[in-house]
């Protein structure tokens, strides 16, 4: 009876084990890796290309990337507050801005020149840069505005009033340059402004709009040097301005996310398969959870793909999940969802081939400090950036 029990365990245990390994989510657990201790921890900033270097900011210290040094610490602040943005301004060798995100009134630092930007009252909110221009929000009691700087070499780091007429703006989420008609597209909360750069370069006291594209934007992008495209907090991506509706109109979104169940985080970002002209380009959207607290146990977050066409037009409707086509970012639908997948993606960068010629891609993540995908282990996989 005994010898009997002892035959059948074990053919069960065989089946199980069969079965098991052609089971989908038992295949997915066994790609799980080990999670390195991140370099660079917390919830990194925005990531800024800027002299030659890759820039990211996280608690009170400033990081520089180039392919020689790997990242290396190039600042830490004494002052009461975190490093939250990085920016730039200037055409030739740019300054770089920190902002200092602080309970009672955040601030930008000139990191270039060691001084504090004035802006009278006003508490910051937060910076972006495009094309050697700075732009910022900031808030005094209720009333948010939009400012920019054109170029910190040509000026005493003066920040010029934007005027958004009856819009009022409370975020800004991105701002883009269109080269050939030289417009700053600037992104908030409310819709995309688009200011004229000839305009702004007479730097006068206050700048009025060119037009308005209204809507819940929550990041923006460059698709090609003329073509730029938003997406919403719920994943919809549209042309500004749209290419069928008139110059004044927004139109019809070009893209959107698959799954209702989550919603853009705003990072953006273009992933190219190689730095040649036959290479192919992929539109990244990183993306969280509407439950954003406990987004940290869902295998669902990361980021999402689009196929671009040579023309810089999405090639399909619909954000796919990175490795289920190709081509893709990643080898391995599985390693992805095993990796990075359970983190939300704030920020996002293909490093350039001038800074970089492997062309790593790097992730901000929610709390889990800077993410690269490399060759590990025998293998290219997510992890932290160690």
């Amino acid at each position: 009876m005994k010898k009997t029990l002892i035959i059948l365990i074990i053919f069960a245990s065989l089946i199980f084990s069969f079965g098991s390994c052609n089971d989908p989510i038992f295949y997915t657990v066994s790609q799980e890796i080990k999670q390195n201790d991140p370099k660079i921890n917390g919830s990194p900033s925005k990531f800024l290309e800027a002299n030659g270097y890759l820039w990211v900011a996280s608690k009170k210290a400033l990081w520089k990337y180039n392919s020689n040094d790997g990242w290396v610490k190039d600042y830490q602040t004494s002052l009461i507050g975190d490093i939250a943005a990085v920016a730039s301004s200037g055409n030739s060798s740019a300054d770089i801005y920190l902002y200092i995100e602080r309970s009672g009134r955040g601030i930008i630092i000139n990191h270039s020149k060691n001084k504090e930007i004035e802006l009278s009252s006003d508490n910051v909110q937060t910076i972006y840069s495009a094309n050697g221009v700075l732009f910022i929000i900031a808030r005094n009691n209720n009333i948010y505005t939009l400012y920019y700087l054109y170029d910190a070499n040509d000026n005493d780091d003066i920040p010029l009033h934007l005027d958004t007429g009856d819009n009022a703006p409370t975020r800004l989420c991105g701002v883009a340059y269109n080269e050939t008609d030289n417009d700053y597209y600037i992104c908030t909360d409310i819709g995309v402004f688009i200011y004229n750069g000839a305009a702004l370069q007479l730097q006068n006291e206050q700048t009025e709009y060119e037009k308005f594209f209204g809507s819940s934007f929550a990041g923006i992008i460059n698709l090609k040097p003329d073509k730029i495209a938003a997406i919403t907090r719920s994943g919809s991506l549209y042309l500004i301005p749209s290419p069928t509706s008139g110059e004044d109109a927004l139109g019809s979104s070009i893209a959107g996310f698959s799954s209702s169940d989550h919603v853009s985080s705003g990072a953006l970002t273009l992933w190219k398969s190689g730095n040649d002209e036959f290479a192919q380009t992929i539109l990244l959207a990183g993306r969280q959870g509407k439950l954003y607290s406990s987004s940290a146990t869902e295998y669902t977050h990361g980021y999402v793909e689009l196929l671009l066409d040579i023309n810089g037009d999405p090639s399909g409707t619909k954000f796919s999940e990175p490795g289920k086509q190709s081509p893709s970012t990643v080898d391995s639908y599985e390693r992805f969802v095993s990796s990075l997948g359970p983190n939300p993606v704030n920020h996002i960068i293909q490093t350039p081939y001038e800074i970089d010629d492997r062309m790593i891609i790097f992730a901000s993540t929610h709390q889990k400090g800077v993410w690269s995908y490399r060759f590990r282990d025998n293998k290219y996989t997510w992890n932290a950036e160690d």
